[in-house]
């Protein structure tokens, strides 16, 4: 479900079109068809549709551009058939900046639209199709229904429906009058309510809607969840929550020994150690894999250990930590004092901390 296929980078981010667009394109061209089209009105419809994707894609780079700005990276843009979405490593907690952040998007479809506006007669265009009672798109009123998809796009974007751009401005404008964890539970109610709204007009009329209402939810729900998370964390540093006691193999050992100890312990990855610093993790994964193999008796820990790790230091900050780990595929760090190991950390045990935290527990 994740594959994707790269098609550029633009500031430094990688543009991306997930394989199940693909099945848009076959469903415009099926229901084109099916309606009665010929290959030249299939044709044009796809076009049309693939010149709206890039109108998205375009809104999420001006997303990126605005981030970019106040220096937050973004990882990549996916192209999805329900739309764009861009993986901000993180939005600003100004107020003020992600109110830039969140409205740079739709601004973006506002100058497409003005373009096209002043580059074409789009008022002839549409009192000629009013006249004709038509409402296919031909070469000639092309230009006139990418305006329109550009300003729906810019309204549909404005409706405050957290987590879309809508939400993110309706939480910024509140953040400036109260605390940014209060306004994201307010912005988050209001998108789940939208959702709700979406849902239904989507199960009566078009299931696209339901679709959108869904994926409101839940991301309004997840944001809602991840900044009080955050703010239960300020404060407090990685060596708050690490763990101090672990299970650590030597690189000489074999993965039968390894095995043993995984199986002995509550550790899903272990450390690998040589003279008190960190030479590697194996994965839990990658044990089992080679563990089937013939001469697995003869593999040492050393062959199959992963070098391609990060390494945190004790007074990191915690909340800043939480976010790097759910974007990130590993799941075990090392945590340095003053450059020797004092223990090791992973998104369970900050979990379970906030857990703790939520129910008043005192650190």
């Amino acid at each position: 479900m994740k594959r994707a296929l790269k098609i550029g980078k633009v500031f430094n981010t990688k543009i991306e079109i997930h394989w199940t667009f693909l099945l848009l394109i076959a469903y415009v061209a099926w229901s084109t068809y099916n309606a009665g089209g010929n290959l030249n009105e299939i044709v044009l419809q796809i076009a049309f549709v693939l010149s709206i994707f890039v109108c998205v894609i375009l809104h999420e780079l001006g997303h990126v551009r605005a981030a970019y700005h106040f220096g937050i990276p973004t990882k990549k843009v996916t192209l999805l058939p329900i739309g764009g979405v861009a993986q901000i490593e993180r939005m600003p907690e100004k107020p003020k900046e992600e109110l830039i952040v969140a409205i740079a998007g739709p601004l973006v479809n506002v100058a497409i639209a003005l373009i096209l506006f002043i580059v074409f007669p789009i008022t002839d265009m549409y009192n000629a199709a009013y006249a004709e009672n038509s409402t296919s798109i031909s070469y000639t009123t092309f230009p006139l229904y990418l305006f329109s998809a550009n300003v729906v796009l810019f309204l549909f974007n404005l409706i405050p429906a957290f987590p879309m751009d809508g939400g993110r401005i309706l939480r910024s404008i509140l953040a400036m009058k109260m605390s940014r964890m209060k306004a994201t539970k307010i912005a988050s109610i209001t998108g789940q309510c939208f959702a709700v709204i979406f849902f239904v007009l989507g199960l009566m009329n078009n299931p696209f809607f339901a679709l959108i209402a869904v994926f409101i939810f839940f991301g309004a729900r997840s944001e809602n969840y991840t900044v009080q998370s955050q703010e239960l964390l300020n404060g407090y540093e990685v060596q708050d929550a690490m763990m101090t006691n672990y299970l650590v193999l030597s690189p000489e050992e074999t993965i039968d020994s390894a095995i043993r100890k995984m199986v002995s312990g509550p550790d899903i990855d272990l450390l690998v150690i040589e003279d008190n610093k960190v030479q590697g993790i194996v994965t839990r994964e990658k044990l089992i894999s080679k563990s089937k193999e013939r001469n697995s008796y003869e593999i040492l820990v050393r062959d199959i250990m992963s070098k391609n790790f990060r390494v945190l230091e004790e007074h990191n900050k915690l909340s800043d930590t939480y976010l790097m780990l759910q974007r990130t595929k590993n799941r075990l760090f090392p945590v340095l004092r003053n450059k020797e190991l004092a223990g090791v950390i992973n998104l369970e045990k900050i979990q379970h901390f906030i857990m703790m935290k939520a129910k008043g527990f005192q650190y």
